[in-house]
């Protein structure tokens, strides 16, 4: 009986003990191993998600019930201006004692909290002629970006006859570019750049505002709009698509021949005195003296001219085959120069 007593009591020291030991063990753990919890940016935030951390660790977030966080504000906020929206930016909270929160090591159990901050949206546009897009001297697409509101200015893109590379004009003609259309407008109504207008409201007016407006509607708007946009050929309007969806304008340049200027310079015992526009085949250069004076001029009335004791004309140098009649060594008379067929440089001394 003693025996069996005894047997008890032992039993019952070594469970104390091992109960004793189960209870330290499981203390240490709890001690440092923290809960993060997730919430996102409503007026009563909801929990998006969670993490089980060891204390100095970084917390990396699981989804709540397998749902993914979508990352959009939920606080019922409205961007400051036509096409910004919130972007998300993070999570941020403090502990208890105020420190900052920092999830890369976690010090205790904490909640944090989704960030956002506003950006812009834009708008990205291209060129083409025919089904060749239009790029700049190193091959790269010639293109450009405008925010609401922004205005479009292409003469500084080098929109020009440069850009087409299989089109070779007709000699003393280059291509003018005379205006755009865009591709998503069948009607392929022809605008100017300084024709763009860019206007917004909840939803496009019933008649269409002017050509080249640009709409972007309001309609329905919330945290995260998307601003649907239009285009206006003033008979009807065209959709573009979304701000939000990265919306692209792709243009479509029209080109003519017209009449290239080259340049006529006119020098005096070294020194430029001026120059001289001129296209081919059409205008007739004239060099005459009045007085003392040299004038050099062209059938648009534009002239170059200067003062100075009486000349002699000994000769008249062009950098390239220019002219098909040049009267040369003349003294105080008319040099006429026709058919000009480049940049030329009369030389006087």
């Amino acid at each position: 009986m003693q025996k069996k007593r005894f047997a008890t009591t032992l039993v019952l020291i070594c469970g104390s003990a091992l109960l004793s030991a189960c209870s330290f063990s499981k203390g240490t753990a709890e001690s440092n191993v923290f809960t993060v919890s997730y919430y996102d940016d409503s007026a009563e935030p909801v929990l998006v998600g969670y993490a089980y951390v060891i204390k100095g660790k970084e917390a990396n977030m699981r989804s709540v019930e397998g749902v993914d966080y979508d990352k959009l504000s939920h606080s019922g906020a409205l961007p400051s201006a036509i096409g910004k929206h919130f972007v998300f930016d993070g999570f941020a909270g403090t502990y208890e004692d105020g420190t900052q929160i920092d999830l890369k090591s976690i010090q205790a159990s904490c909640s944090v909290y989704a960030q956002f901050v506003e950006a812009e949206y834009s708008l990205t546009y291209t060129f083409k002629n025919g089904a060749i897009s239009l790029r700049d001297a190193d091959n790269n697409l010639i293109k450009g970006t405008a925010k609401f509101g922004d205005p479009f200015v292409f003469a500084d893109l080098g929109i020009d006859s440069s850009s087409l590379e299989y089109t070779v004009p007709r000699y003393g003609y280059q291509y003018g570019l005379t205006g755009f259309t865009i591709d998503a407008d069948s009607s392929k109504t022809t605008i100017t750049d300084s024709m763009l207008k860019w206007e917004s409201g909840d939803a496009v007016p019933e008649t269409p505002s002017p050509v080249g407006t640009i709409f972007v509607s309001t309609n329905n708007m919330n945290n995260n709009p998307s601003y649907e946009t239009y285009f206006s050929t003033q008979t009807q309007w065209v959709s573009l698509g979304k701000l939000s969806e990265n919306l692209k304008i792709s243009f479509s340049c029209s080109f003519e021949e017209e009449e290239k200027d080259f340049q006529v310079s006119v020098v005096k015992n070294g020194t430029l005195i001026g120059t001289v526009p001129a296209k081919y085949a059409v205008e007739e250069i004239t060099v005459s003296q009045i007085g003392e004076d040299i004038v050099v001029s062209n059938s648009r009335g534009i002239s170059v001219s200067c003062s100075g004791d009486k000349y002699s004309a000994k000769y008249i140098k062009f950098n390239s085959e220019t002219a098909d009649r040049i009267q040369e060594n003349y003294s105080e008379r008319d040099v006429e120069l026709k058919h000009i067929m480049g940049d030329c440089v009369i030389t006087i001394e």
